[in-house]
């Protein structure tokens, strides 16, 4: 998870995948847009993840990105952004959501 993150943030290998299992499409594109990485400004292809599961959660439509040569998923604001409020437990480890 990365609070200061705008977008959900998948490798290349993983946003190949969801390709060539039709999670998503041409249709799920945005556009491309510029990110800062720790590497500097590189372009990013945003999209729609139709789908995203994370444990028994799961959250429809949230925008993804993929940037060239990383290998970092990160849950970014559009993510957290769908819900009312978001906590850490630091001693369970555990993101705690509010819908």
């Amino acid at each position: 998870m990365d609070s200061g993150a705008s977008d959900v943030s998948i490798s290349p290998d993983l946003f190949k995948a969801m390709i060539k299992d039709g999670v998503i499409t041409k249709e799920h594109i945005i556009d491309v847009q510029k990110y800062q990485t720790a590497n500097g400004v590189v372009p990013g292809i945003r999209f729609v993840i139709p789908n995203l599961q994370i444990g028994t959660l799961t959250v429809k439509n949230v925008v993804g990105s993929v940037t060239p040569g990383s290998n970092v998923l990160l849950l970014g604001q559009s993510f957290l952004r769908k819900f009312k409020s978001y906590a850490i437990d630091n001693q369970t480890h555990q993101l705690i959501v509010a819908y």
